[in-house]
């Protein structure tokens, strides 16, 4: 494809992308959402016209709308960092709300750090006892204004009380796993 028909296509689809955000909702959780999906789809075409673009002024405008839509970067102070103190703090330590809270903690008879939830995916938290999509978006919304989210990969975190920690992932595995054997026999 040619120079000028990528441009074309890329500007095309940059556009419908403008349009949408204009039809962005006041509600402050959706817009949250929207503005996920706006720098998903910006990071998709960054990824299909990046290279084709490399040296051209289209292709500082599509970094341009990258950093505004997606403005969290490895040279962000709020990319989510191995040296995050935040790790480290319990959640009783941070403003949760009493549902996730007791689901965590099993009603506050165990302390959880905040580096142990967030090194839990989505489906990891959904499989905890009485803990559901409202709980997970509260839990997400704190995180992320820890500069953390969920699923991830945390390569020096270590809790000081490491039993505790194994304790912890030990009960999950196992409520995992029960779960696992509910769904089968019902099938």
């Amino acid at each position: 494809m040619a120079l000028n028909e990528t441009v074309q296509e890329m500007l095309k689809e940059v556009s419908g992308l403008r349009m949408y955000d204009l039809s962005m909702p006041v509600n402050d959780d959706l817009r949250g959402i929207h503005k996920e999906v706006l720098a998903g789809r910006i990071r998709q075409l960054e990824h299909k016209y990046g290279k084709q673009l490399e040296g051209t002024p289209e292709r500082a405008y599509l970094t341009a709308l990258v950093n505004h839509y997606d403005p969290i970067t490895p040279e962000s102070p709020l990319h989510p960092r191995n040296d995050n103190s935040n790790l480290y703090k319990t959640l009783d330590e941070i403003e949760l709300e009493v549902k996730p809270y007791n689901a965590l903690t099993r009603n506050g008879q165990e302390e959880v750090y905040i580096g142990d939830v967030a090194q839990m995916t989505d489906n990891q938290l959904l499989l905890v006892k009485n803990f559901g999509r409202v709980s997970l978006g509260q839990v997400k919304k704190v995180l992320r204004i820890l500069g953390l989210e969920t699923g991830m990969y945390l390569k020096n975190f270590r809790p000081t009380r490491e039993s505790e920690k194994e304790t912890y992932i030990l009960r999950l595995k196992r409520e995992y796993e029960e779960i696992e054997r509910e769904r089968r026999s019902r099938a």
